[in-house]
């Protein structure tokens, strides 16, 4: 449990944040909730911005998941990415939110799953050149409030494919048919150009 973002990250220029709970406790099962994002990505006055962002993995190993679960409060959102250099390349893959580990169990984030606003070019689930493209999805369910994916204007160019909003796996994954719906719009944006 923070008091404040479950990861916060200032002052950096290439990051990549693969392979936690961040949420829950160490079975990703039980609740341990932050007061603010479980990601949680900004700037500071005079310091180094973020040129190179992932968070999860590529799609080749499960391990590289990050669940995000619990996160509370006004800001309690999954991932909130809200300052980086100008056109920074940010990559959100193959992480799971809103879920424990289990799949299926509700571990609701107060806000947004993913929220972004930086002046950045992301990739959210799917790039889609060929490679590991079927894995490289986001699942991201039981919002409780403002929806799934929220894009706003200031971001450069978005690519959001292949996620799986909204509903949950009762069979480990091997399917995706379980009701687990955002309160709000699954897909909201506002950018300059967006593929999804």
């Amino acid at each position: 449990n923070n008091s404040g973002g479950g990861i916060s990250i200032f002052n950096a220029t290439t990051v990549n944040i693969a392979g936690n709970y961040i949420g829950l406790n160490a079975s990703g099962t039980g609740s341990h909730g932050n007061t603010g994002a479980g990601i949680f990505i900004a700037g500071a006055g005079g310091g180094s911005q973020i040129t190179s962002l992932t968070i999860g993995g590529d799609g080749t190993a499960a391990a590289a998941r990050n669940f995000i679960a619990n996160s509370i409060g006004a800001g309690g959102h999954g991932i909130y990415v809200g300052a980086t250099a100008s056109g920074a390349t940010v990559a959100i893959k193959s992480n799971i939110i809103g879920l424990a580990s289990d799949l299926v169990t509700a571990a609701a984030n107060a806000a947004t799953g993913i929220y972004i606003m930086a002046p950045a070019n992301y990739t959210i689930g799917s790039n889609g050149d060929g490679s590991n493209d079927s894995t490289e999805y986001n699942v991201i369910s039981n919002s409780a409030s403002v929806g799934g994916i929220q894009v706003i204007n200031g971001v450069l160019t978005a690519i959001i494919a292949g996620n799986i909003i909204g509903l949950a796996s009762s069979d480990s994954g091997s399917t995706w048919t379980t009701a687990a719906a955002n309160v709000g719009i699954g897909l909201s944006v506002a950018c300059n150009s967006l593929t999804a």
